[in-house]
């Protein structure tokens, strides 16, 4: 829970230069994703403009047990790579075990 107070008072100091920067978007939302916080992950995500952080979502909703937002995030990217097509594998498993 510590992670999670710290990640947020980060996001809060920095917020004006989150948007542009790939890495500590990714971070962030990583941190989030790993803390459970679907929500601010989804948040800090609607800001960003770099959206190619998808497998980090795709990552998230597995560990969080929620394969079928993975399944259905999987269907809105046009263009898949190997990386995201495993994900969906996982997503998929883990599905047919709950």
């Amino acid at each position: 829970m510590e992670d999670l107070q710290r990640g947020s008072t980060i996001r809060r100091l920095i917020s004006s230069c989150i948007k542009d920067d790939y890495y500590i978007s990714a971070s962030l939302i990583h941190l989030y994703m790993q803390c459970g916080d679907i929500t601010n992950a989804q948040l800090l995500f609607d800001t960003t403009t770099k959206k190619n952080i998808i497998n980090i979502f795709l990552k998230g909703y597995i560990k969080n047990n929620q394969p079928n937002k993975a399944i259905d995030l999987f269907n809105e990217i046009k263009n898949p790579n190997e990386i995201i097509i495993n994900l969906l594998f996982n997503a998929c498993a883990q599905q047919k075990n709950h």
